[in-house]
């Protein structure tokens, strides 16, 4: 009698573009990915673990392949998620290494986690200052020939810094 192979997911399948064979990440290979994120990997590195190059067409393979399958993205996600807090766990707790996991919060979660200087301003508060200047602007320009150029000229410097307005603020009585 031949043996059977166990049941197993089948992992998620991509297709590269200009190719015609269909790839996939096997379940153990997903396991390898999942494992690595889950102390604060990046995907680059997960990819190189399963023998991947981790190239930029490895990486979009991935993300592609997360919007095919969004309980492999939901995965993924909980993985990062858990990568972080692996490491503000040893911080809370005041583990041993918990140098290291500071510096690894800093630099790979910099955003929320970096040094600042006093002096500096987060996203978030440059673009509600960007919005709060639009607003002055709008109560004070009367033209509102000047005022829409001004507000395009506002949102294409947001749009140029990588922040983008959740909403638009226009006068009402234009």
């Amino acid at each position: 009698m031949a043996k059977q192979k166990p049941k197993t997911d089948a992992g998620a399948a991509y297709r590269r573009k200009g190719s015609d064979r269909v790839q996939t990440i096997g379940v153990a290979e997903e396991r390898v990915i999942l494992r690595c994120l889950r102390v604060g990997g990046s995907r680059t590195d997960a990819m190189k673990l399963i023998g991947r190059s981790g190239s930029v067409a490895d990486l979009m393979m991935l993300g592609d392949t997360t919007k095919r399958h969004p309980d492999f993205k939901a995965r993924i996600e909980k993985a990062e998620a858990e990568g972080k807090h692996h490491h503000l766990q040893k911080l809370y707790k005041g583990d041993d290494q918990w140098r290291a996991s500071a510096w690894m919060l800093e630099r790979k979660w910099w955003r929320e986690f970096a040094a600042r200087t006093p002096d500096s301003f987060t996203r978030e508060q440059m673009l509600m200052l960007m919005l709060s200047l639009s607003q002055v602007i709008n109560d004070v320009v009367k033209d509102s020939t000047l005022r829409k150029e001004i507000d395009t000229r506002l949102s294409d410097l947001l749009a140029g810094l990588g922040l983008s307005p959740a909403k638009k603020t226009t006068n009402a009585t234009e």
